[in-house]
């Protein structure tokens, strides 16, 4: 397959093997939850400066790196000021790289302090989301005893759709925030959501595709809506 470009949105760039992964059956890698995590704040979160949401290659800096270095690295992104700040969290242990075999989505709140984990596998990074929040809190300016609130959220029913549900725990948080409900607050008293329509994750797949291939003609971003 040839390696070429298909897509330089700000600073994403996808090539023809990442745009592949679209596909039903492959898991996706941190390019492409990059990307979405470009667009949602391009689109969805356009002109508000109070959410965050960290791209993979981020999140695993802050996995590895000190509170001293990661102060000077993350000062751009003003996270001690955003209301919200999103995560994708990924199992990979090893510092030297990418890798991994299994996303989930962390959200911290900042009114509530607390950190939501969204996990399409049973809270499986748990471990690895509990460690992100400990170092952020360190970071961010979390209030003491930040809680962490796992969330019983749509499962996947094979052991490749986890980038997916990245992709829908974000988007869901953003369309929230966007007309001004607090999520949160939306999530019954077992921590449990759902997502309204059946059938969503392939639809998402050829969503994001479609998105991508839209924005490389140089169409309306309107065209990657739902």
């Amino acid at each position: 397959m040839s390696s070429e470009t298909v897509l330089n949105y700000y600073d994403s760039c996808l090539r023809t093997e990442d745009v592949a992964l679209l596909g039903e059956g492959n898991w996706l890698n941190d390019k492409l939850i990059a990307f979405w995590f470009e667009y949602l704040e391009h689109t969805i979160l356009e002109g508000r400066d109070d959410v965050a949401l960290v791209t993979p290659d981020v999140t695993q800096m802050i996995k590895f790196l000190s509170v001293e270095e990661l102060t000077v690295i993350l000062e751009p992104l003003a996270l001690a000021s955003r209301k919200l700040v999103l995560l994708a969290v990924n199992d990979n242990a090893d510092s030297s790289g990418s890798g991994g075999s299994h996303w989930s989505l962390l959200c911290y709140h900042r009114e509530q302090n607390a950190f939501f984990h969204f996990d399409s596998m049973l809270q499986l990074n748990a471990r690895y989301a509990k460690q992100l929040q400990e170092k952020l809190c360190r970071l961010i300016n979390c209030a003491p005893q930040a809680e962490h609130v796992p969330i019983d959220s749509p499962r996947q029913v094979n052991c490749t759709d986890c980038g997916v549900y990245v992709m829908l725990y974000a988007e869901y948080i953003a369309e929230n925030h966007k007309a001004r409900r607090d999520f949160a607050v939306s999530i019954p008293p077992k921590n449990k959501i759902d997502f309204p329509l059946p059938g969503i994750v392939q639809e998402k797949r050829s969503q994001v595709r479609a998105c991508i291939s839209s924005l490389a003609q140089g169409s309306s971003s309107s065209a990657c809506a739902k």
